[in-house]
C-alpha cells in the first residue's frame, strides 16, 4: 500500500503549489508522523453473488457478483483533528485532515487493486453519495454487508463515523 503523496495532501488542504514549495514543507514530516501515530486502520470486505436485495447504483446492470468494503482510520485521528481546530491550530487541523482523507483513499485504492487481481476488471469503484446511490445507502450497506463495531453510518444522514471512513463497492461481470 502506498502513502499519499505530499502534493495531494497539500492540495486537499487547499494549498497552492507555491505554498507547498515554501515553508509548508516543514510540516511534511510532522503530518506523516502524527498521522501514523494516530491511525487505527481497519478494512472489512465481502463479495456476494448477485441477488435483487443487493444495494447498487442505478447505473449498474445486474452483475454476477458485488464486492462491498469499508475502510476506516479509526476515531483517534478524528478526535485530534477536532482538537486542533478547537485550539485554533487551523493549519495543523487542515493538514492532518487532508492527510487522513488522502490516506483512507489510498487504502481504498490498494484494496481495489487486490480485488481486481482476484476478480478481473469489474466496474468503477463506487461509493454512496454519488450519482445513482444516495449517501443513506451507507447505513444499509454497513448493516447488511460490512458491519463493524468501530464504524457506523449515521442513521439520519449516512455520514460515516469515524469521519475518515468510507464504504465502497465494485460490481463484477
Amino acid at each position: 500500500m502506498a502513502l499519499p503523496d505530499w502534493q495531494s495532501v497539500a492540495g486537499r488542504a487547499g494549498m497552492y503549489k507555491k505554498d507547498v514549495s515554501s515553508g509548508l514543507t516543514a510540516y511534511k514530516s510532522w503530518v506523516y508522523a502524527k498521522g501514523f501515530e494516530l491511525i487505527e486502520p481497519i478494512l472489512k470486505s465481502v463479495t456476494l453473488a448477485y441477488d435483487s436485495d443487493l444495494i447498487l447504483p442505478s447505473s449498474f446492470d445486474k452483475p454476477s457478483q458485488v464486492s462491498y468494503f469499508v475502510a476506516s482510520l479509526g476515531s483517534k485521528i478524528d478526535e485530534q483533528i477536532a482538537s486542533y481546530f478547537a485550539q485554533g491550530k487551523d493549519l495543523k487541523g487542515f493538514l492532518l485532515d487532508a492527510w487522513a482523507s488522502q490516506s483512507v483513499e489510498q487504502v481504498l485504492r490498494w484494496w481495489d487493486r487486490v480485488l481486481r487481481s482476484c476478480y478481473g476488471s469489474g466496474s468503477i469503484r463506487f461509493s454512496p453519495g454519488y450519482k445513482g446511490l444516495d449517501l443513506l445507502a451507507n447505513v444499509e450497506i454497513m448493516r447488511k454487508f460490512v458491519a463493524l463495531p468501530q464504524v457506523v453510518a449515521d442513521e439520519q444522514t449516512g455520514v460515516m463515523l469515524p469521519r475518515k471512513s468510507c464504504v465502497a463497492l465494485i460490481a463484477w461481470e
